[in-house]
């Protein structure tokens, strides 16, 4: 709020108070013109009498300015502010965008909204998994995806592996996506690393600042929306449809399909042996009998795939309520959502609660609240290179076997007519009439989709409290408490004769997984005049967090009877059982400061640095960073179509922290010293531990990314076009990798800083506001990027092998991280 043509003015604080101190003899006794103006609103003004003495009080009541919206940036720390007055690299994501994407899921929803931003779902599994990297790989050993922060709290977004996913079965959700697209405000992503600063050891992949919706003063509004969607196969594998099961031009039951020549077949019933063993399915309407000659041209590759895929829907319903008054306002919010995938029996079911208030306590308090709580339950499919998965066991099977009827009885016809009956009998196509054996090699896909299970539960609470304390004109104290807490509770139920020497005999996998983060930060900002042409905003802030992860795991094999029921019943012996334990703690600190300052409504300078204490690290690190914006809109005025110019440049260092217990050496447990004829396995011998063959590295530190960036930002024809340039570098040293040491020092190998990478890229961001009409609009937007990734050192070796299998990503020296 300033006093034009004095040099007065005065910040509002963030209850919207505001108080302008006139100095005796300057305006006093005189009527001036008074402006208020605020970001993404339309500015206002009065003509107000100013007194001898005493005060005047004159309010203002501000009008949305829609195409003003967009100069509205949130920071790091959750805070509004003007994005042209901004030098580092930020670009909001509209919420409206988000829910027209059509995505189920918030971290899907994200795909193409901003350059350099990477979406991808994890696989086509309903509730699957969300992976988005922000300006390539910016480590190797650690998670590639960026920090979320919602309403000022950071929350989980890992993929828990665990259980029964550790046979590389089942894909799993991230936990960003526990949020409900609906209850979403405001999305910004801070891609630079000077904008991500201020969150240190967790920045190094950028920082998603999410907002959720508020309530407005007013009468009640009442909102309710239905989303439907319809998801299919994009593009089917092509498979052959020429050539029987069978090798070498002759048909049989090995696992090729390049046996005889389908079209040469005379057609009719094929020839079977009805004296010999058989096979009867479940419902007792299919019998198949030993195959002796091939004589059907049925092809039943469609019939089959469409037994297993399907087309998938979704439900997303939103009802909320909203409203208040001058002293308070409130949001309350349920969301539904009903998703069947593309793969039968699979499904994502999620409930979302939320309620959010805000309450002005006094003219110099207010308090707000914002609470979600979530509930999924979902089922998916094992998937990979898996003889017990869904894929593996439908492409190989040959053309010409039909998968549908895949349980049943197989019947063992002796010599003299006797007959002995084995139910239950898994029948694929290397099993076709089941055999006495349990183990059909690879699964018919429908046994995996209907009889094997991996159903996940999950309850999560998501609360951000807010205390806001305005002692004076222009300082403000926030006090801001959050908490993420969620259970993940699994099971994984293999029946007995499921593919697969690990699985065949029936294994049962119950996890039970916590997580708990707690978030607590004080945060002083005081408005600080310089003078006529000058402005600053001081910010001084302490955050403590704290993360508590536990998670225990039972995996039963061998069961006793042949069961559907999930029941640790299934085998209680202790030989059958292997269970597991494994807690985590993890705590830091942070001492943060910010100066931001304005000279002459034209250059606008931000310093930030965070001062970071780990407990997974035994020193402290600072992480600087700078941004510097020049507006040349007034010296172009007039000559070019240009409504709007500004030349930024930033610089910000942030890190990746090192695993928790890697600076010391540990014991370790369920060792055997040797696998041939008679084990040594501690086990078998009341168990024991040992000195872990990792050497504990006390002198870790976190990884550094480096980054400089260097950007111009234009808007054309009274604010219609819009485009962003982005040229940035960076340089990540001391990545943690695992290195390997010399026998002789008793050790295998040693977390170490010991690896530096390199990044560089350009963006462009841009929309087009095409048409504005009263009835009618139409808005273009598009993006482009480049990202070079190389790696620079490896410790002095030229390769480091990421994975494990006949296809291996490596990282490897002078090329970009994941090549072949």
């Amino acid at each position: 709020v300033v006093v034009e043509g004095t040099g007065l003015g005065t910040a509002v604080a963030l209850d919207g108070s505001y108080t302008i101190n006139v100095p005796a003899g300057t305006v006093t006794g005189q009527t001036v013109t008074v402006t208020a103006s605020f970001i993404g609103y339309q500015s206002s003004s009065a003509t107000v009498s100013v007194p001898m003495s005493g005060s005047v009080a004159q309010n203002f009541t501000l009008a949305v300015d829609a195409i003003g919206l967009q100069a509205i940036s949130v920071t790091a720390l959750g805070f509004r502010a003007n994005r042209d007055q901004q030098g580092s690299s930020s670009v909001p994501v509209a919420a409206s965008d988000m829910a027209r994407s059509g995505e189920s899921l918030i971290g899907n929803s994200l795909a193409a909204k901003a350059s350099n931003v990477m979406v991808s779902a994890v696989s086509g599994d309903a509730g699957a998994g969300t992976s988005i990297r922000i300006r390539g790989h910016n480590t190797i050993s650690g998670a590639s995806q960026p920090l979320i922060i919602v309403d000022g709290v950071p929350i989980n977004n890992s993929q828990i592996y665990a259980g029964h996913s550790r046979f590389g079965g089942t894909s799993q959700q991230s936990r960003m996506n526990d949020l409900n697209v609906g209850d979403i405000g405001s999305v910004e992503v801070l891609k630079g690393a000077s904008a991500a600063a201020l969150w240190g050891s967790r920045a190094a992949n950028g920082v998603i600042v999410i907002t959720t919706k508020e309530g407005a003063a007013g009468k009640m509004k009442m909102n309710y929306t239905r989303t439907m969607s319809f998801d299919e196969i994009h593009e089917r594998l092509p498979m052959q449809t020429v050539w029987g099961q069978g090798r070498n031009e002759k048909a049989g039951t090995q696992a090729e399909s390049w046996g005889d020549y389908i079209p040469d077949r005379k057609g009719g019933a094929d020839d079977v042996d009805t004296g010999g063993d058989y096979f009867v399915s479940e419902d007792g309407l299919f019998t198949q009998y030993k195959i002796t000659g091939k004589n059907s041209k049925d092809l039943f590759v469609d019939s089959n795939f469409d037994q297993v895929f399907r087309t998938g829907t979704y439900v997303q319903d939103n009802f909320q309520v909203s409203g208040g008054d001058a002293t308070k306002t409130y949001l309350f919010s349920y969301g539904r959502l009903r998703q069947d995938g593309i793969i039968r029996n699979s499904f994502y079911d999620r409930d979302n609660i939320r309620l959010n208030t805000k309450f002005r306590l006094s003219d110099w308090m207010t308090m707000s609240s914002k609470v979600g709580y979530t509930y999924t339950v979902s089922n998916r499919s094992q998937r990979g290179s898996n003889v017990a998965g869904l894929l593996l066991g439908l492409l190989r099977t040959a053309p010409d076997f039909d998968i549908t009827h895949y349980k049943g009885t197989f019947v063992d016809v002796a010599s003299d007519g006797s007959k002995t009956e084995y139910s239950n009998r898994h029948r694929a196509y290397r099993r076709q009439l089941g055999g006495p054996s349990t183990n059909p090699i690879y699964n018919n896909p429908l046994w995996t989709i209907n009889e094997q299970e991996d159903l996940t539960n999950v309850n999560r609470l998501i609360l951000s409290n807010e205390m806001i304390i305005t002692p004076r004109a222009g300082t403000d104290i926030v006090l801001r408490a959050g908490l993420d807490g969620f259970t993940d509770n699994r099971e994984g139920f293999f029946p007995p004769g499921s593919a697969g020497s690990g699985f065949n005999p029936g294994v049962f996998d119950i996890d039970r997984i916590s997580n708990r983060e707690t978030n607590y930060d004080v945060i002083a900002r005081q408005n600080i005049s310089l003078g006529s042409s000058a402005s600053m905003l001081a910010t001084v802030g302490y955050n403590m967090n704290d993360r508590a992860f536990s998670m225990a795991e039972s995996h039963i094999t061998g069961f006793l009877v042949n069961t559907d029921k999930h029941t640790t019943n299934v085998n209680t012996s202790s030989d059958a059982s292997d269970v597991s334990n494994s807690r985590l703690f993890i705590r830091s600190t942070r001492t943060y400061g910010i100066l931001s300052i304005d000279a002459m409504n034209r250059i606008y300078l931000n310093m930030s640095g965070a001062f970071e204490n780990h407990s997974t690290i035994n020193e402290s690190y600072f992480y600087p960073a700078a941004d510097l914006a020049y507006q040349f809109t007034d010296m172009v005025s007039g000559a070019l179509p240009i409504s709007f110019g500004k030349l930024r440049l930033a610089y910000g260092q942030v890190g990746v922290r090192p695993s928790a217990h890697r600076f010391e050496t540990l014991a370790e447990s369920g060792f055997a010293y040797s696998t041939y004829s008679d084990p040594l396995n501690v086990g078998l011998w009341g168990g024991g531990y040992r000195v872990d063959d990792d050497q504990g590295n006390p002198h870790l530190k976190p990884e550094i990314k480096t980054e400089t960036e260097f950007g111009i930002d234009l808007r054309f024809f009274d604010d219609k076009f819009l485009l962003s340039f982005t040229s940035y570098q960076n340089e990540i040293n001391d990545m943690l990798i695992n290195v390997t040491l010399s026998p002789s020092s008793g050790y295998d190998t040693q977390y170490q800083n010991a690896a530096r990478m390199k990044n560089s890229g350009i963006e462009l961001d841009g929309s087009w506001n095409m048409i504005n009409q009263t009835n009618m609009g139409f808005d273009l937007t598009f993006n482009w990027a480049t990202n070079k990734n190389e790696v620079l050192d490896l410790a002095g070796t030229e390769v480091l092998y990421l994975g494990s299998g006949s296809v291996n990503s490596v990282a490897k020296v002078g090329f970009p991280i994941g090549s072949l």
